[in-house]
């Protein structure tokens, strides 16, 4: 819950008495940890996106990444670990087309509930707004990976949902495709599981051009 810039907590009733003792933590796109007592986020700081978990009625905050780069929307496993959009990128779009990079972008990284962090998908794209199955054996997210291509550079607003082993053990398939994806402005999003896994639960824009 976002209120002036922070993240809060509601008692299960609802009940607060002020707005003062909601606020958590300043931040945004929170998620609450299987056993509800962690709350992950993250922040936009000196120019850059930090992730960070902290007790779920506030606390300290623990960040997730030391180093350069953007981490940024959180999403909790079963198993307690943390899966999270991380990049740090060096070249233009231009550029890392012209050289045909594969590391930089955004992809998905995993903090496992033991500590160490490990690579889930990488290349020169945008991965985020991951989900985790409740299964813990697949993670659902936004991508331009197959978005088409004009001279050069990725069309900005396109996206697709695609979905990766939480192991780690293939690479990702796209599931869902935008509508008439050759266009610009047309993008699938925010891909959310129902509990028994059954069913998959989206944002879609259609066209910019219908307002």
């Amino acid at each position: 819950i976002i209120l002036t810039g922070g993240l809060c907590a509601l008692s299960p009733t609802g009940a607060v008495a002020s707005a003062e003792e909601r606020l958590v933590v300043a931040g945004e796109s929170a998620a609450v940890s299987p056993d509800g007592r962690r709350l992950a986020f993250h922040r936009f700081e000196d120019g850059v996106l930090k992730l960070g978990v902290c007790p779920s009625e506030g606390g300290t905050v623990t960040w997730i990444e030391s180093g350069p780069g953007m981490a940024a929307y959180p999403a909790w496993a079963p198993d307690g670990s943390l899966v999270y959009t991380y990049g740090h990128e060096t070249l233009t779009a231009y550029e890392a087309y012209k050289s045909q990079a594969t590391g930089g972008g955004y992809g998905l990284r995993v903090r496992q509930a033991d500590g160490r962090t490990r690579e889930l998908c990488t290349g020169y794209t945008r991965d985020y707004l991951p989900t985790v199955s409740a299964d813990g054996q697949t993670v659902y997210f936004t991508t331009t990976r197959e978005v088409s291509v004009v001279e050069g550079l990725m069309l900005a607003m396109s996206s697709h949902i695609a979905r990766v082993p939480f192991d780690g053990s293939a690479k990702p398939v796209v599931v869902l495709r935008a509508p008439g994806s050759s266009s610009y402005n047309t993008a699938v999003a925010q891909p959310s599981l129902s509990p028994d896994g059954r069913h998959l639960v989206w944002a879609q824009l259609s066209s910019l051009d219908e307002g």
